[in-house]
């Protein structure tokens, strides 16, 4: 036996596997070397910049029918079944997902559906964030949320998605103050949890949402994310919404610390029974480039299957895989865009 050649032969394989790793690492599977720039873009460790696309994903659905103008192209589905999870996840990695931010509270359906994607995400070398539905909660609820996410959840490697930890998007979280914040946040680390928590700025009011307000904020939360609803004013396209998205922006710039901006984009939006905006290329399309404009260290698209509100992206009878194929090609858009 040559023992020469052997040792030679696991160098080479040590050599090929920490150059795989290495890859890995950069396009987001492993999620355990990122950092945060100055300007808030994730980047790997190597300094090369990494930019993440995740989608709201919704896992409430029990197969009865939400909308009456269009159908899904797996049908009024369940959200415990693996089968549907399965494809979703196919479908996501296949057209520049790289993660779902998993719309969940600590309820029964909740957890029994969250478990299931968890495992599916899992076995498919996915990744999952989450984004509490703790709007009109009390601190004492989102705390048991929190604690219980993270005593069954948050250790997984499945929930790791940047600098090796959870990401947790908190809605409706500017009901709440910066020291209601800042208490609940440091129990939850004081009980050795801890997680890149996201806050969403209060969207109805642009006059409540002044930058030294939204500044305040990021002295306790890890970033901003933005969540869409509609109305006739409201629109992707309109001035107001261009705006507060570089206002929003400036303010993750221009704070001292890094921090995330997590801006959504939407192919439409409006509740079932109600006129909805949107549902068209041009205004996906316009969608991205305003959020795009503004510098993203991630784009979140709203969403992957909230049916009921018209924002989905999830293939379906009327729309077939029209914006879904669309996000694959804003993925390769964003990557290639300059930073």
């Amino acid at each position: 036996m040559n023992l020469t050649r052997i040792y030679t032969r696991i160098g080479y394989l040590g050599i090929v596997a920490l150059i795989a790793f290495s890859v890995l690492s950069v396009y987001g599977i492993s999620g355990s070397s990122y950092v945060i720039s100055s300007a808030g873009t994730i980047i790997a460790g190597n300094n090369d910049p990494v930019k993440l696309m995740t989608a709201y994903y919704y896992i409430w659905y029990s197969g009865s029918i939400v909308i009456t103008d269009d159908t899904p192209k797996l049908g009024w589905y369940s959200s415990d079944n693996t089968s549907v999870i399965d494809q979703h996840i196919d479908w996501a990695k296949a057209n520049g997902i790289d993660f779902f931010t998993v719309s969940w509270e600590a309820t029964t359906w909740f957890n029994i559906n969250l478990e299931k994607v968890a495992q599916r995400a899992a076995a498919k070398n996915f990744k999952l964030a989450i984004i509490g539905e703790w709007s009109g909660y009390d601190m004492a609820r989102i705390q048991t949320d929190m604690e219980y996410f993270f005593k069954n959840f948050g250790a997984r490697e499945v929930f790791k998605v940047i600098k090796n930890k959870p990401l947790i998007a908190c809605y409706g979280s500017w009901k709440h103050t910066v020291a209601e914040w800042t208490e609940l946040l440091n129990t939850i680390r004081g009980e050795g949890y801890d997680a890149i928590f996201l806050y969403e700025p209060n969207g109805a009011n642009e006059g409540e949402d002044t930058k030294a307000v939204v500044s305040s904020y990021l002295d306790v939360f890890d970033g901003i994310y933005t969540y869409g609803r509609g109305a006739t004013n409201y629109t992707y396209e309109s001035q107001w919404w261009i705006n507060r998205l570089k206002t929003l922006s400036q303010v993750v710039e221009s704070y001292p610390q890094p921090r995330i901006w997590m801006p959504h984009i939407s192919p439409g939006w409006g509740a079932s029974g109600q006129p909805y905006e949107g549902r068209t290329e041009d205004y996906y399309n316009q969608c991205f480039n305003n959020a795009l404009s503004t510098n993203p260290s991630i784009l979140a698209v709203n969403s992957w299957n909230e049916i009921y509100e018209h924002s989905y992206i999830e293939p379906s009878v009327n729309y077939g895989y029209v914006f879904l194929n669309m996000t694959n090609m804003f993925k390769s858009n964003f990557i290639s865009a300059q930073s």
